[in-house]
């Protein structure tokens, strides 16, 4: 979480709930102007303020430092963030409802204009939630409507320069667009989402790593010589349909639950393995590869054949 907006006087404020002890009040609100979320604490000594964002806090891109720097860290990171462990202990009441959520979350991405990054990170978010906090004692009791809400709002927060709050503040049910979400429900489930995440929300998804792979470079000049590549602009049309390509491919995977049992590293080697291959290249995945990302060939077999399926 980012620090408060020191800009904002926070005037304007949304009230989301209201905590009484005996001597305690704890108020939490959401600031209409900036999007701060506000936790106001009152004791009998003194009255004080936190303020936190989702506004947003960016991993480093891919071009910002050398490649095996990047996947050092890539991958220390994914030791402790990955789901694939966690596959088994997803609920099969939320397995059910899997598909319907994602195509909810995408549909806000879509009609509010919002980028692929939050809609990988939106999907994260969801598959964190559930095989990580117990399904009969918490997850079985979320809203389902209200959580993609809250899920969509925290992504886009995070991922999205121009996701500025108060240009967000009214969300028709997409049963009934008639009807509109009470607001402060709403910013109750994008709190609620903060706190199960623990307010961590870098995490390389796949689609993160599978734009990192081909910033870098995952075709040699070997490779296009043996296509017959050798103007520039051919050269460029055919780098562009494997970005394209590899991107899709795992987009499409990801929406499937059963991406859920691979690490997102695995899943971004193998769309472009598989993108280089339909495309025709004779080396899909070669030595300079394989030492620079630490992953074989054979590592990508069970997920290849996933994907395929």
């Amino acid at each position: 979480m980012t620090d408060t907006n020191i800009n904002c006087k926070h005037k304007e404020l949304n009230k989301l709930k209201f905590n009484t002890t005996n001597t305690d009040v704890t108020k939490t609100n959401f600031c209409k102007k900036c999007g701060c979320i506000l936790i106001i604490n009152y004791t009998e000594k003194a009255k004080t303020v936190e303020s936190f964002s989702l506004i947003p806090n960016k991993l480093i891109t891919s071009l910002d430092i050398n490649p095996y720097e990047t996947f050092e860290r890539i991958n220390l990171h994914l030791l402790s963030s990955s789901l694939a462990s966690k596959a088994e202990a997803l609920p099969k009441e939320y397995l059910k409802v899997r598909h319907n959520l994602i195509e909810l979350l995408k549909e806000y991405i879509l009609e509010y204009n919002f980028s692929t990054r939050s809609y990988f990170l939106g999907i994260y978010i969801m598959d964190y939630i559930f095989s990580s906090h117990p399904y009969l004692e918490f997850t079985e009791k979320l809203k389902l409507d209200y959580f993609v809400l809250g899920v969509f709002l925290v992504a886009v927060k995070f991922i999205d320069d121009d996701a500025y709050p108060p240009s967000l503040d009214s969300f028709p049910n997409k049963k009934n667009p008639s009807l509109f979400y009470p607001l402060n429900e709403v910013r109750k489930y994008e709190l609620m989402i903060g706190v199960l995440m623990q307010f961590q929300l870098d995490h390389y998804t796949s689609y993160y790593l599978t734009e990192t792979i081909l910033a870098h470079g995952c075709v040699f000049t070997h490779e296009l010589q043996e296509l017959n590549l050798k103007e520039g602009k051919s050269i460029k049309e055919k780098i562009k349909k494997l970005y394209r390509l590899a991107l899709d491919i795992n987009k499409m995977f990801v929406e499937d639950e059963e991406s859920i049992k691979y690490s997102n590293l695995i899943i971004a080697c193998t769309s472009i393995v598989m993108a280089k291959e339909l495309l025709k290249f004779k080396d899909t995945w070669n030595d300079e590869l394989e030492g620079l990302y630490k992953v074989k060939l054979s590592d990508m077999t069970s997920c290849y054949n996933s994907i395929l399926k």
